[in-house]
């Protein structure tokens, strides 16, 4: 995606995303790519059976077709390097919903 504003994101947050081929759904993704030059944001999206907004990106949405992005959140999830003690990791009380 090409963001109209650069959205500032960093490992282990997600972005809302919702289409307008789906009034009132939306969907929290992570973003599978650090933070680019261009401000470019790679989703990977992978269509469920009951994926009201997964199917839509995936099968329906095209090219140049209008996409809302809100802001980044923390989702909690974090990857340590190896030998990381554990008493060192942090958790959030809670997420944040869409």
């Amino acid at each position: 995606m090409r963001p109209d504003r650069p959205v500032d994101h960093r490992p282990g947050q997600a972005v809302p995303v919702r289409t307008g081929r789906r009034p009132g759904h939306g969907r929290w993704y992570s973003p599978a790519n650090a933070p680019r030059p261009d401000g470019t944001i790679e989703l990977h999206v992978r269509a469920v059976p009951a994926g009201t907004v997964s199917h839509a990106l995936v099968y329906e949405v095209r090219p140049g077709e209008l996409l809302h992005v809100g802001p980044p959140t923390d989702t909690g999830l974090r990857l340590l390097a190896a030998g990381v003690p554990t008493d060192r990791i942090h958790l959030p009380d809670r997420v944040s919903s869409m």
